[in-house]
């Protein structure tokens, strides 16, 4: 069997990189739904303002399926759930009180379903720094209604950013336990349907460690919160922007911070009581700004090529770390959306997503640029394939002038390849249009998806990726580490 693997420079025109990739075993696994997405209920992302029993909406949604959508964000802290069995809604008070119907709670679970992703359902945690602590009544009507219609629930969140509105780790510790026993009460014991516990979902991590005084705050929060309540819980999550600009997009060293962030959160987790606790990045985008447009205060890399730089390299890094599970917000409601929040028009992100989802699999190969110097405008990582038996190379190119070379592997002999390629149209880092195999990307006049299926390569042919490409290689392998 296939050991070491590397790759050799192939007789071309410019110099390729090469690459080693051990074979032998993962380097770490990522959940079957890593690549997953959320929706947030804020009024000011235009959740109240949306049909998400929309066909569009619906069928885009079936394009990035087979995940987990998150329901979270902060507007589901004011929300009151008026479904059967709990107390009327009262009178809206935006950002402070809103009414979540059982009209929308079933559009929520209609579109998990087409999406053939479960939902990860982030509960309303007001009350919980109060003497009494916090009330489960609602949350628990809402279970029970959830059950009755055989509605499925992956996973329960409760609070979100907490350690900066004033609750303190004990007090959302606390809480969860109170949720943990609520379950108790809806779910009989040995319920497969039971949902999971995850949390608590802290903020603020948004630059490297190295240049953010309060970064360890935030991580006692994170270890304080896991070890206080990690029996009960499935993943520890949390919330991170690193803010990408049309400035940045293409620094190397400033997309190092996605990965710098990875490495201490793991580390710090695997401190705890619990180290083999799963990592969710639970809330991960490419700014802060998620209000309708004009938004991202006047961000123009939102919805642009350059946030699919971000996206794909993210991934990556968080994967390459040990993240088990990534959940881009959002899927619409902003201008950082995977979806454009009016017209449903994809974004690059969208595609890219879309593409990932057919293509990555769950094993996570330890991969490294071999020559000297090391190049750090081609970024790449290596996956076990979706498919048994087959592996995956992905690769960023961040210069917006040179293409980038990847020898091709010699995983199976002179196996052929499959290629995705991603370019930006007119604008770089700022364009809209984004460009597939060489050809415009988009939705048809009836508002259809054309097919993905990626592109044959020549076996033995070097990866040639261009300027401010990402390149997703499909390859069939004998590599101990993607055998099954």
């Amino acid at each position: 069997m296939l050991r070491i693997l590397a790759f050799l420079l192939p007789a071309v025109t410019f110099a390729c990189i090469s690459l080693s990739i051990d074979g032998r075993f993962p380097l770490s696994h990522t959940a079957e739904y890593f690549a997953s997405w959320n929706i947030d209920s804020s009024r000011q992302r235009a959740f109240f303002d949306t049909n998400f029993s929309d066909p569009r909406l619906l069928y885009l949604a079936s394009l990035v399926g087979g995940a987990r959508i998150r329901f979270g964000g902060t507007g589901n802290d004011f929300l009151h759930y008026e479904v059967a069995g709990a107390t009327p809604c009262l009178p809206t008070v935006p950002y402070e009180y809103e009414c979540l119907n059982a009209t929308w709670v079933d559009n929520l679970f209609a579109l998990s379903s087409a999406a053939n992703s479960p939902l990860v359902f982030g509960l309303n945690i007001t009350g919980a720094a109060s003497a009494a602590g916090w009330d489960s009544a609602n949350a628990v009507a809402l279970l029970r209604y959830a059950r009755a219609r055989n509605r499925t629930l992956f996973a329960l969140e409760l609070g979100n950013e907490q350690n900066s509105k004033g609750l303190t780790f004990e007090q959302q510790a606390a809480a969860y336990a109170v949720l943990s026993g609520a379950l108790d009460e809806v779910f009989p014991a040995g319920d497969p349907t039971r949902p999971v516990l995850v949390g608590p979902d802290p903020s603020g991590f948004h630059v490297a460690p190295s240049r953010d005084p309060k970064m360890q705050s935030r991580l006692d929060f994170l270890v304080n919160f896991t070890n206080a309540a990690g029996a009960g819980l499935s993943a520890v999550t949390h919330h991170e922007y690193i803010e990408i600009d049309a400035s940045n997009a293409t620094s190397s060293a400033f997309l190092d911070a996605t990965r710098q962030i990875g490495r201490q959160v793991v580390a710090a987790v695997r401190g705890t009581a619990f180290p083999d606790m799963p990592v969710w990045a639970g809330e991960i985008g490419p700014h802060n700004g998620g209000n309708t447009p004009p938004n991202c205060e006047g961000n123009g890399v939102c919805g642009r090529y350059g946030s699919a730089l971000w996206y794909a390299d993210a991934m990556g890094a968080k994967a390459r770390e040990g993240y088990a599970a990534f959940f881009r917000q959002d899927f619409l409601g902003a201008d950082y959306g995977l979806l454009n929040y009016t017209s449903f028009v994809p974004s690059p992100d969208f595609w890219l997503l879309a593409i990932w989802r057919r293509v990555v699999g769950t094993g996570v190969l330890n991969v490294s640029q071999a020559q000297a110097p090391f190049s750090h405008t081609t970024r790449v990582y290596a996956f076990c394939g979706r498919a048994p038996g087959t592996f995956a190379l992905l690769v960023v190119n961040l210069d917006s002038a040179a293409s980038a070379c990847v020898a091709a592997p010699g995983l199976a002999g002179a196996a052929p390849r499959t290629q995705w390629v991603l370019q930006p149209g007119q604008g770089g880092v700022l364009a809209a249009e984004v460009l597939f195999n060489g050809a415009p990307l988009a939705l048809d006049a009836g508002g259809r998806a054309p097919d993905l299926a990626g592109a044959a390569a020549t076996a033995g042919e070097p990866l040639t990726v261009p300027p401010l490409g990402i390149a997703l290689a499909l390859w069939s392998t004998n590599a101990d580490a993607c055998a099954a």
